[in-house]
């Protein structure tokens, strides 16, 4: 699975809203003889959505809304709104829909409001999207508020910023060999709001304790390929971060080593990464919705019942 459209899946501030546009899903009715309705056992009609709000960049991107339903819906989309486009292979009876968001070139941002309705039972739940100004994290990295830096030699990262760069940057794409000391060096720029380390190779695999702590605006978070390891509270204070994937290769996640405003994770492993007690996640974020985990299709009964994995109370599969 590519976990780019999934890195970049939350990664922007909330701000003002505009004006929501909503898109309504009418519900079908289905044909059933009086004979056939007299068998049925009554079931309450239910549509709900796993999480009822997602943010996306302004470089848009696929979203993936699950819905929980006991009803048959199909989804309508108004006429006069263009960058939200329905890409699910079925419409009726679906449990996760896909919505493709486009670029947007706006100097507002922008939001629109995905009404799951059953009109024949009066139920409906109500999903907010919501895509940031284009101009938040830059399209060019080299600019003043973006910047891709490749280590050669671990230790060197700072030495390759100016003091002007290291203090303004707001997004980082960072490759090549990290030890603690370029990690200390990262954890200084206070204004970042995407880190990007997904293609570096960091000291022994591992994200030492309590790493992250000066971070006030970083919202999203790509983490290295072969990490291995992620100790105790590594992400606790990372308040702003909503979404984050878990590499394959990671093996061990240290105590609350998750920011407990977290709404999504993806983990990759097929096998569970042992955890340390639990992950510091809430049973519901500040939006009032449980967190969400997605997982390997043929790994979610073993997630069911591992430690601090079985905390979650939607565990769903990543989509192939």
């Amino acid at each position: 699975m590519d976990a780019g459209p999934l890195f970049y899946h939350n990664m922007n501030k909330i701000s003002t809203l505009l004006a929501p546009i909503v898109l309504l899903l009418t519900a079908c009715e289905e044909n059933i003889t009086p004979d056939e309705e007299q068998k049925q056992t009554p079931i309450t009609p239910i549509v709900q959505l796993a999480l009822d709000r997602y943010e996306c960049p302004a470089s848009g991107g696929p979203i993936g809304v699950v819905v929980q339903s006991t009803t048959d819906y199909e989804v309508v989309m108004p006429e006069n709104m263009d960058w939200i486009t329905n890409i699910t292979t079925k419409a009726i009876q679906v449990k996760q829909f896909t919505f493709s968001v486009a670029r947007s070139l706006e100097q507002n941002e922008r939001s629109a409001k995905i009404i799951f309705n059953d009109r024949v039972n009066n139920v409906a739940d109500t999903l907010l999207i919501i895509q940031q100004v284009s101009s938040a994290v830059p399209d060019d990295p080299n600019t003043a508020l973006g910047l891709i830096v490749h280590v050669e030699k671990a230790g060197t990262f700072r030495e390759q910023l100016t003091d002007e760069q290291y203090t303004l940057v707001h997004k980082l794409v960072i490759s090549g060999n990290l030890n603690n000391t370029d990690l200390e060096a990262i954890n200084d720029m206070w204004n970042l709001v995407v880190l990007d380390m997904r293609e570096a190779t960091i000291e022994n695999n591992a994200i030492p304790s309590d790493l992250f702590t000066h971070y006030e605006e970083l919202a999203c978070i790509g983490l290295p390929q072969t990490l291995q390891k992620i100790d105790k509270e590594a992400f606790r204070e990372l308040y702003k971060i909503r979404t984050m994937t878990i590499p394959a290769s990671v093996t061990y996640i240290g105590e609350n080593a998750i920011s407990s405003n977290i709404e999504e994770i993806v983990s990759l492993s097929v096998v569970p990464p042992v955890v340390e007690n639990n992950l510091g996640i809430r049973t519901s974020n500040f939006h009032g919705n449980p967190p969400v985990l997605h997982v390997p299709a043929q790994s979610i009964s073993e997630y069911k019942v591992a430690t601090g994995w079985k905390d979650f109370q939607t565990i769903i599969a990543i989509e192939e």
